[in-house]
């Protein structure tokens, strides 16, 4: 099959292309950004005029680079220094027709996401800010033709691995496409086993184990606020002398995301002292080993024992039937935005159906960028917001495996707000995400108040923690907390002593609707 029949749209203007210099140039002969070509691509190619030798593999291969001629790193030998021109324009292969638009799979597990490349400077820089998400769908359609997925299927080094640059879109592909097995943390990890997150006994057991180590009304009493970023870090069950933990990798540092449950009769703090020394086994650098989600009562007893606690958040619980009334003058704004929302948009609240999984994740790309763009160059609430899709990718797949709730607005068919929760105990709801469209004001606090209406066999909401964003603060003070719940992390090594400062962890919340 050719792939020259996957028609794909132009995104950049020709003219703003002969002006750029990214593309086509490349700081290392082997940058696996290269292009890749198909056995036909390589045939078109070579029948206008590249050598046959700039290809490794004729049945399929990245292109070899060249020496730039005037400076510094590598070019396509496709390229013309010169005119800033493709020799093969008109058969040139899909991996460059694609970009600005790329392929990868996502850190972990398998699939196939569909994204933007921040490096491009038309996207960065003058296209309209939601060009990316119109454009998208489109793209996303074509490439899940079966033509396509055969063709991806046979030539699986068309799709990058991930790559922090690349904006995340949307999904294309729950996992059609083989996985390369996940190398092995340590050679031999006897007291180390991989949590398969989609076997329900192993999530049972993970929902009976947070029961005993979380205290109640927290939001990582439910496995989903840890199995929501398995995108992103890999978790593991951690057997100890006397009671069970859990660890979790990310980057290459191991982290225990929860504090360890004793067995009958052991001491807490003598199981997280185990369980800091084993992960400083794990880690080349002890700072990064770390116990986080400690209660203020288990931080207490470690403190006292010599441990370094640190003070890491606090999670919002409200009383849900003040929320869902709304009454009298403290929430008189927030009773206005939802009537507000109702004249103009007569929103519809409806349950969740698989079939909005794309419409959802596309409203978040929506989201995503207007957030972006409303406040350049903030690195940490921008790393938030491109990990947090996988958060909600992770969610809405595995909705019904992980016992969650999921809610969406309509607005004339259409998905403009989505929330997703789950039950903690017998009081208290937890949400977990919620995204409302931010060219409609009013859907968030309208979807909030709808969702609090309809559990009325909860008394207490927990919205999670602010991730440290002072916007994300100042909408959860101004629903009025009854309360909040503090947490802290624990730091030291196998002396009994502390060390270092933490790497950020992926177990905050990045709820921003109704903003």
């Amino acid at each position: 099959m050719s792939s020259v029949s996957i028609d794909l749209p132009q995104i950049v203007p020709g003219s703003r292309c002969l002006q750029c210099d990214v593309c086509c140039r490349f700081p290392d002969h082997d940058s696996p950004l290269r292009p890749y070509f198909t056995e036909t691509e390589i045939a078109e190619a070579v029948a206008a005029g590249l050598p046959a030798h700039s290809f490794p593999d004729r049945a399929g291969s990245r292109i070899t680079l060249v020496h730039h001629p005037a400076g510094e790193g590598y070019l396509c030998p496709a390229f013309d220094v010169a005119t800033s021109r493709c020799t093969i324009y008109p058969v040139r292969p899909l991996d460059c027709r694609l970009y600005p638009f790329a392929l990868m799979r996502p850190p972990q597990g398998e699939g196939l996401l569909l994204g933007w490349d921040r490096l491009c400077p038309y996207l960065r820089e003058e296209s309209d800010p939601l060009l990316p998400v119109t454009v998208s769908p489109e793209i996303a359609q074509r490439l899940k033709q079966p033509d396509a997925q055969a063709l991806l299927t046979r030539h699986p080094n068309l799709i990058g691995e991930f790559q922090e640059t690349v904006w995340v879109l949307e999904p294309v592909s729950s996992g059609f496409l083989p996985q390369p097995p996940p190398p092995s943390p340590v050679a031999s990890p006897t007291w180390l086993r991989a949590i398969d997150a989609g076997d329900s006994a192993e999530i049972a057991r993970l929902h009976a184990f947070l029961s005993g180590s979380i205290e109640a009304g927290r939001s990582s009493h439910h496995p989903a606020a840890l199995l929501m970023w398995r995108s992103l870090m890999r978790l593991f069950w951690v057997e100890l002398d006397d009671g069970l933990g859990v660890a979790a990798e990310q980057s290459g540092g191991y982290f225990a995301p929860v504090p360890p449950a004793p067995a009958s009769g052991g001491r807490f703090v003598e199981t997280c002292r185990q369980l800091l020394e084993l992960l400083n086994r794990l880690n080349r650098n002890p700072a990064a080993s770390r116990i986080e989600q400690l209660s203020d009562a288990q931080q207490r007893q470690l403190t006292d024992a010599g441990f370094l606690c640190q003070p890491v958040g606090e999670e919002y619980l409200y009383d849900r039937r003040a929320l869902a009334e709304l009454r009298g003058d403290r929430y008189k704004s927030h009773r206005w935005s939802c009537n507000q929302a109702e004249r103009r948009f007569h929103p519809v609240y409806d349950r969740y159906q698989p079939d909005d999984h794309t419409a959802c994740l596309r409203l978040y790309a929506k989201w995503r960028r207007q957030k972006e763009r409303r406040v350049q160059e903030d690195g940490y609430r921008d790393a938030l917001l491109a990990d947090s899709f996988y958060a909600h990718w992770q969610l809405f797949t595995h909705a019904a495996a992980w016992g969650l709730t999921a809610r969406v607005v309509r607005v004339q068919g259409e998905i403009r707000a989505y929330t997703v929760g789950a039950p903690l105990d017998d009081r208290t709801m937890v949400v977990l995400l919620e995204v409302a469209d931010p060219d409609d004001p009013g859907l968030g606090p309208w979807l909030f108040r709808e969702w609090c209406r309809e559990f009325t066999d909860y008394s207490i909401i927990n919205a999670m923690d602010d991730s440290d964003l002072s916007s994300l603060r100042a909408v959860k003070v101004r629903y009025r907390p009854m309360r909040t719940i503090p947490f802290y992390q624990a730091i030291a090594v196998s002396d009994g002593g502390c060390q270092g400062e933490s790497e950020w962890s992926f177990t905050g919340n990045a709820r921003e609707g109704g903003t």
